[in-house]
This record gives structure tokens, C-alpha cells and sequence, in this order.
């Protein structure tokens, strides 16, 4: 079960929408994560490929992905679902 997220950008504390967390977290911590940036003009967008790390090639295309720096949010299991539809909506994610 899904119960930590990972945001960059506007969602992170001090930005302008982190009042529109529908739930409190239970912990948020800073992180970091190796992913391809991509510049979408108003704002940006990340892709998370996985990586084996012992897979010698999948190391290798390491170098080709930025450190993208964010927090973990951390959450309740009865809120995870509830917090993951809001942030669909926010993002515009849950487009036709």
C-alpha cells in the first residue's frame, strides 16, 4: 500500500499549493531523486524510470538523469486515497 508521495515544485511546503493538501501529513522529509526533467513552459514535469542497480547498463543511463530535489510526504492509510484523488485533480491528471 501506497502511503508516501514524492513532490517537487509547488506542492512542497512554503509554495503556493501546499494549502491544497486535502489531509495532514504524518511526516515530511527532503529528498532527492534521479529523473528526466522535462520543461512543459508554465512548469515541469519529471519521469521516474526504474533502475536496477545491478543491472550495469541501467546504471550507465544514470548520467543522462538530473537529481531533482522535492520532499516525501508521508500519510495515514485511511487518508492516502482521499489525498491521491486531490492531487490528481490539482495536477490535471485525471483528464479524458
Amino acid at each position: 500500500m501506497i502511503t508516501e508521495l514524492f513532490v517537487y515544485g509547488t506542492l512542497k511546503r512554503g509554495e503556493c499549493r501546499e494549502s491544497m493538501w486535502p489531509r495532514k501529513p504524518t511526516l515530511i522529509r527532503e529528498a532527492f531523486v534521479r529523473a528526466r526533467l522535462y520543461d512543459l513552459g508554465a512548469y515541469p514535469a519529471i519521469r521516474v524510470d526504474a533502475l536496477s542497480l545491478d543491472d550495469d547498463a541501467a546504471v550507465d543511463q544514470c548520467d543522462d538523469l538530473d537529481w531533482v530535489a522535492g520532499e516525501v510526504w508521508s500519510f495515514a492509510p485511511d487518508a492516502i486515497d482521499e489525498t491521491i484523488d486531490a492531487l490528481d485533480e490539482i495536477e490535471e491528471t485525471n483528464q479524458p
